[in-house]
C-alpha cells in the first residue's frame, strides 16, 4: 500500500509529522508531492519520498498555478498524483491523506476493504447534526460534501479511470465547481465505503 500527500515547501513539517505517524503504524514511507520543490530539495534527509510535479507527470502545473488558489491547486493535483501512483505500482492500494492528518492506529484492514469496495472515503459525520441554530449545520455539510476531501483510498485491482478523469476535470475548473472528492462521490461515482476510525484530522 502506498501512502501519499500533497504539500508546498512551507508545509513540509506537516508531511514529516504524517510520515512519522505512518511509520509508527507500520506503513511504508509516505510519498509527498511538493508542489513548489526547489532544485536543491532532494528529500534525502526527509522521512518521506519527495516527489516533484514533473516526476508525477504533472506538466501543466505552471498553468494550473496561474489559474487556481493554493487549495484549488492542491485539489486539482490529487487525481493526477493518484493516477501516477496507481500506474507506478499496478495492483497496489493507494491511500491519500491531506498533510494535516495523523495516523493513530493500525491500518491492516485497509487493503482488504479497498480490494472489496474499490474506493474508501471518510464520512465527515456518522450522525445527523443537531438543529440548534449553530454551525456547522446541515447546509454547511451539503456544501462541503458528506465525505472528507482529505482522505481517499483507491484499490489497485479496480478501474478508477472514470472517477479520476471526472475529478481532474472538476479540479481544473476551480472554486466555481464541485471539485472536492467529497462532493464528487455525493454524485454517485464509485462504490464507496467509509474507512475505519484510525485517521484524525
Amino acid at each position: 500500500m502506498l501512502f501519499a500527500t500533497i504539500v508546498c515547501r512551507r508545509e513540509v513539517a506537516r508531511a514529516r509529522v504524517l510520515a512519522t505517524s505512518a511509520a509508527e503504524s507500520g506503513a511504508i514511507p509516505l510519498v509527498a508531492l511538493v508542489l513548489d520543490a526547489a532544485a536543491e530539495d532532494d528529500g534525502a534527509s526527509e522521512p518521506f519520498e519527495l516527489l516533484r510535479p514533473e516526476a508525477a507527470g504533472i506538466d501543466e502545473l505552471p498553468m494550473l498555478a496561474a489559474m487556481l488558489a493554493l487549495e484549488e491547486l492542491r485539489e486539482a493535483c490529487k487525481p493526477l498524483l493518484l493516477a501516477h501512483l496507481l500506474a507506478r505500482a499496478p495492483g497496489e492500494t493507494v491511500f491519500y491523506l491531506d498533510a494535516d492528518s495523523l495516523i493513530c492506529g493500525p491500518l491492516d484492514d485497509i487493503d482488504a476493504l479497498a480490494a472489496e469496495y474499490g474506493v474508501l472515503v471518510k464520512a465527515r459525520t456518522t450522525r445527523a447534526l443537531p438543529h440548534d441554530g449553530r454551525r456547522p449545520n446541515e447546509a454547511d455539510l451539503r456544501g462541503w460534501g458528506l465525505h472528507d476531501d482529505g482522505v481517499i483510498v483507491l484499490g489497485g485491482d479496480h478501474a478508477h479511470g472514470e472517477l479520476l478523469e471526472w475529478w481532474t476535470a472538476r479540479g481544473r475548473a476551480g472554486s466555481g465547481h464541485d471539485s472536492g472528492i467529497g462532493r464528487i462521490l455525493r454524485r454517485g461515482l464509485g462504490r464507496e465505503r467509509s474507512v475505519p476510525g484510525s485517521i484524525r484530522r
